[in-house]
């Protein structure tokens, strides 16, 4: 959600690009941890690419700024959930090591009532989150 966007130019509101103050800040930040080029971020997120099926054109289409905010949450979205699924994993791994009678485990606990919450905080949605996801595990 650090990543802002704005219309490419004045006369194009059809086109985004990154904001100057995203690119001095998260833009360098998040190409760093995904150790892939800015460029590369920044288009993931400006475009989208179509490739027909059975045919060798592909038509790259010019996201508006709304539409490039969503790319944003849903790039966000998706490598939370393949974080999560990886640290469950490893949770998992490390604790069946020891199978026996001494054997650990990890409980999550599910407050109800965060979701009524007029506003709520990094952690209630790491809870509520994490109560979603181990429904699948």
């Amino acid at each position: 959600g650090n990543l802002e966007f704005e219309a490419q130019s004045a006369d194009n509101d059809d086109a985004s690009k990154i904001t100057q103050a995203s690119v001095v800040g998260a833009l360098k930040k998040v190409s760093q941890i995904l150790d892939v080029e800015a460029g590369d971020v920044e288009a993931a997120m400006t475009q989208k690419v179509n490739q027909t099926k059975g045919r060798s054109s592909i038509i790259t289409v010019k996201l508006n700024p709304r539409a490039a905010s969503d790319m944003r949450d849903a790039l966000a979205k998706a490598l939370y959930g393949k974080m999560f699924d990886w640290l469950v994993v490893r949770v998992n791994d490390t604790l069946n090591q020891n199978s026996g009678a001494d054997a650990k485990h990890v409980g999550v606990l599910d407050i109800f009532g965060f979701e009524v919450f007029a506003v709520n905080s990094f952690e209630q949605l790491c809870i509520n989150y994490a109560n979603e996801k181990l429904q699948f595990h």
